[in-house]
């Protein structure tokens, strides 16, 4: 069986790679395909799968099931480590947006979306990355833009390939030096500080708040008018008023 492969087209390459780990692939194995026909991010939102973008998913199974929370915000800081390192211009600007978009200027890059199964030493997480590398599709009410307009040259499968190694570098990290090293690198392109005022709104409810700093899990602390606290898992976060 080929574990790890470029497609001309598939449905998602995270349904792709789902496939393949529930058949035993091990940690690494990864699925690039140069268009996706039901690209989806987080929330189920529609994913515009452009040909000549990124569309990889790679198959982790951490060997500290606990550290599992942490993997979406690894992924955010390996692609804009890559993205960073092949667009200089990118220097002081890309910002990641809790939990894994990647934004310049305010427009969105790229995003993360990891899909888990399973629990334990048996589970396994598919981390589907995608990002804007020769087009900036159109999409309503979210501007893009994409790396070719920010002066990049790099080659769709040179950088597919450094994406993949520095996501299993950060995961090697996260699990030798423990989430701090993650939320060190994330903070450093944090597209929201602490103090901050942010709005939310999920499954749970909306709501308003300051940015206080990271959880055990990842999970973003925020300071509630009346002085209480809550965590946000997985909600969609805007940016209100930022610090001076």
């Amino acid at each position: 069986m080929n574990w790890s492969e470029w497609l001309d087209e598939c449905t998602s390459t995270n349904d792709v790679a789902k496939s393949l780990a529930a058949s035993g692939a091990p940690h690494g194995t990864w699925v690039a395909a140069r268009r996706q026909t039901e690209g989806r991010g987080r929330a189920s939102r529609e994913w515009k799968s452009a040909e000549g973008n990124l569309h990889l998913s790679v198959v982790v199974r951490p060997s500290h099931p606990e550290l599992w929370t942490w993997v979406p915000l690894s992924a955010a800081v390996a692609v804009a480590r890559v993205a960073e390192a092949v667009t200089p211009t990118l220097a002081g600007s890309l910002r990641i947006k809790w939990p894994n978009d990647l934004l310049v200027g305010g427009k969105k890059l790229g995003g993360i979306l990891c899909e888990g199964a399973g629990s334990g030493r048996d589970g396994y997480l598919i981390v589907g990355m995608g990002v804007n590398v020769a087009y900036a599709p159109q999409v309503p009410d979210r501007p893009t833009v994409c790396l070719s307009e920010l002066g990049s040259k790099v080659g769709l499968e040179p950088f597919a390939e450094s994406v993949r190694w520095s996501l299993l570098q950060e995961i090697v990290e996260l699990e030798r030096r423990g989430p701090q090293v993650v939320m060190d690198s994330f903070w450093r392109r944090a597209w929201h500080r602490q103090g901050d005022a942010i709005s939310w709104s999920g499954v749970d409810g909306s709501g308003e708040g300051l940015v206080q700093g990271l959880g055990p899990a990842g999970e973003l602390l925020v300071r509630l008018p009346d002085g209480a606290e809550k965590r946000l898992l997985s909600e969609e976060v805007s940016l209100s008023r930022a610090t001076p």
